[in-house]
């Protein structure tokens, strides 16, 4: 069975839709790979998908070819963020989780190997992009859903992977998350040229001006 999540690549400071589908298909032999110009972030997220499946005490296709595309394969995909879209696209291959659900989501987060989701970096710019899109509601980590409200769209906070399932199931409530307060607001960070991803040239511009050369 075919089945798709929502999320967003961030290339510089722009959120690029990508749709995460997912293909199962029954296998004497089985497999695991993820296609779609996948860096090697992307790529390890096999290994944290699967463990974070069974150890959450969800059923894994065993016995099953699994094949993820990371659309539009043209556009390169980076970071761990990946992880949380793959695993809720693929259980919902797997009739785990109700299909149209999930896409009312945007979906965002890491996966460690015992279920937990993680935040990362990005997951505001990944709701400003769900908010341009008018998809509704966000599901990220709960760590980042606070500074992720600021985007203006209904943020979905889980700690685990089996409570994602349980919230699309609908077998748990989970109130949106508010947007942080003014007292609990940081203070801006120095901007750090490792925070920007793309714009090679302009950041090779930059490096050569404060060198003075």
């Amino acid at each position: 069975m075919l089945a798709r999540a929502i999320t967003y690549a961030v290339v510089g400071l722009e959120p690029r839709r990508v749709e995460v589908e997912a293909d199962l298909v029954s296998a004497d032999l089985p497999a695991f790979s993820i296609v779609g110009l996948a860096d090697r972030a992307c790529q390890e997220a096999k290994h944290r998908v699967q463990s974070g499946v069974v150890n959450s005490l969800l059923s894994w296709p065993w016995r099953h070819r699994i094949t993820v595309n990371l659309a539009p394969a043209a556009r390169r995909k980076e970071g761990s963020g990946f992880d949380l879209p793959i695993a809720l696209a693929l259980l919902a291959g797997y009739r785990q989780l109700p299909l149209e659900r999930l896409l009312e989501h945007v979906c965002v987060g890491e996966l460690s190997l015992d279920g937990r989701i993680r935040p990362v970096a990005g997951t505001i710019a990944v709701a400003e992009g769900a908010r341009r899109a008018r998809v509704g509601r966000v599901l990220c980590a709960a760590e980042s859903a606070s500074e992720a409200a600021l985007a203006g769209v209904e943020v979905v906070p889980v700690r685990h992977l089996a409570q994602a399932v349980a919230y699309l199931r609908g077998d748990e409530e989970i109130s949106a998350a508010d947007p942080p307060g003014e007292d609990e607001l940081e203070e801006p960070a120095i901007p750090d040229l490792a925070d920007v991803r793309g714009q090679e040239r302009g950041r090779r511009a930059l490096e050569l001006a404060a060198a003075g050369e």
